[in-house]
């Protein structure tokens, strides 16, 4: 079993987002979309405008800013959807 680690507790994508087709929450130790959260495998958090991620269950995506706007990636699917933060 893999160990979990954690994402820097001060990185800007923290919080709830909304990409239209898809909404998620990121928090220091888990991302849930949907059921039940997923904790984190691998994480990659060193900038503030980037976030690496790889869930116990092995998905693998990012989470990227450009020209101010969050881009939620898959780099298996190639899937890229433009996020809005959720009060």
């Amino acid at each position: 079993m893999a160990q979990q680690v954690t994402i820097r507790a001060d990185h800007p994508f923290l919080g709830s987002w909304d990409c239209e087709v898809l909404a998620f929450t990121v928090e220091p130790s888990t991302y849930q979309h949907g059921q039940s959260p997923m904790t984190f495998i691998e994480v990659d958090d060193r900038t503030n405008d980037f976030l690496g991620m790889v869930l116990n269950d092995g998905t693998v995506f990012t989470l990227i800013e450009v020209a101010g706007q969050l881009n939620w990636h898959s780099p298996a699917s190639g899937d890229t959807f433009i996020c809005e933060r959720q009060k």
